[in-house]
């Protein structure tokens, strides 16, 4: 399956309007005002979305290291979905544990 290549950038428009961009510089994603259910989500939205292409490769970089049994692989998947957690602006589950000591 064929898809837009990454990394995928955010462009704005306005406050709550903008497209998602290839690095290509296609489209891949128009967020228009009113069209998500908050206006708050927008930003957090286009971000998820932006994030598709690493997040695939992560997922793949995981399943070649099960597969394999690699631990320079599942180091570097881990290290990976990491960067890409922070970048949702979310904790990992080891950050959660942190905060609740």
């Amino acid at each position: 399956m064929a898809h837009t290549p990454g990394p995928w950038e955010v462009h704005h428009w306005g406050d709550n309007e903008g497209d998602i961009h290839g690095s290509d510089g296609k489209v891949v994603c128009v967020m228009r005002d009113g069209a998500t259910p908050q206006e708050e989500d927008w930003e957090g939205d286009a971000r998820l979305i932006a994030a598709a292409p690493d997040l695939l490769h992560c997922v793949l970089l995981f399943d070649y290291a099960c597969h394999h049994g690699d631990g320079e692989c599942m180091e570097a998947a881990v290290a990976k979905a990491k960067t890409l957690i922070a970048a949702a602006g979310q904790k990992t589950a080891e950050e959660e544990e942190e905060d609740d000591k």
